[in-house]
């Protein structure tokens, strides 16, 4: 989806969908881009390890799931912050992870430090939460209408 022009589609969603942290606190102070692509490089062979993996099937208890899920979020943590780092991850992999922000977080009671170990957790409250849903909507993966359900209930209620 993304192929040739990762760092460019990355880039742009973070001045869009996360402007005041990425703009503000990230490119306008000495944000490093070869490190930012060397990141995206390094990340997508965790990624193309749990490329199958969809949120409705996957499971987040599943150590291999997890790990490589905390280790791309652990790394894009570091040049994007919490929210970004989960931003770049459901882009990459739609169909797999839920964004959250300070305020999805907030209502999910998870602290807003929002480590890797946090992030599964969010995970795996959703998963709960939402188990009973039989999703069979092709043209929207259930992760991405899960982020919309959580974006509603968290800013606009």
């Amino acid at each position: 989806m993304l192929k040739g022009y990762e760092t460019e589609a990355y880039t742009l969603m973070l001045a869009v969908w996360n402007f005041s942290d990425f703009i503000y606190r990230r490119l306008l102070r000495n944000f490093d881009l070869k490190k930012f692509e060397n990141t995206i490089k390094r990340t997508n062979t965790y990624f193309d390890k749990i490329k199958k993996q969809t949120f409705g099937r996957g499971s987040f208890k599943n150590i291999k799931l997890r790990k490589n899920t905390e280790l791309i979020y652990d790394e894009f943590k570091k040049l994007v912050g919490q929210t970004g780092a989960v931003k770049m991850m459901a882009l990459k992999r739609h169909n797999l992870f839920v964004m959250w922000d300070t305020n999805i977080r907030a209502m999910y009671k998870i602290d807003n430090k929002a480590d890797s170990n946090d992030y599964i957790k969010f995970l795996n409250l959703i998963k709960e939460r939402f188990k009973k849903i039989k999703w069979r909507n092709k043209k929207q993966p259930l992760a991405k209408a899960i982020d919309e359900y959580n974006y509603v209930k968290a800013h606009l209620s």
